[in-house]
């Protein structure tokens, strides 16, 4: 399937409380995690959608952004009653490098 900003959001709407994989065709960057959560964003000028992914890993979080071109994603770990991340990765895939799937 070609995925854009649109078909990537309704899928992650579509599947909220389930169970989804993320990967990149040119890559091994690979993602499980349940759609904990959808939120839109009003920025005054523009709106932006984000996801929250929940890993079976205790303290990693991802947290997807949906822009024009590509999906952002940010691998967050944290300790229990931290405000600061002990780890913050971003990547980004182009949705034409994109593959989502159920699980």
């Amino acid at each position: 399937m070609n995925w854009n900003k649109e078909s990537v959001l309704r899928f992650f709407q579509s599947h909220e409380g389930k169970t989804v994989s993320i990967r990149e065709k040119t890559s091994r960057i690979k993602i499980h995690g349940k759609v904990a959560d959808i939120c839109e964003l009003d920025l005054c000028s523009s709106t932006l959608f984000e996801a929250t992914l929940e890993l079976q890993t205790a303290g990693l979080q991802v947290t997807l952004t949906f822009h024009n071109d590509v999906l952002a994603t940010h691998l967050i770990s944290a300790l229990p009653n931290s405000r600061n991340p002990e780890m913050f990765i971003p990547y980004q895939i182009a949705y034409d490098q994109l593959i989502v799937e159920s699980i």
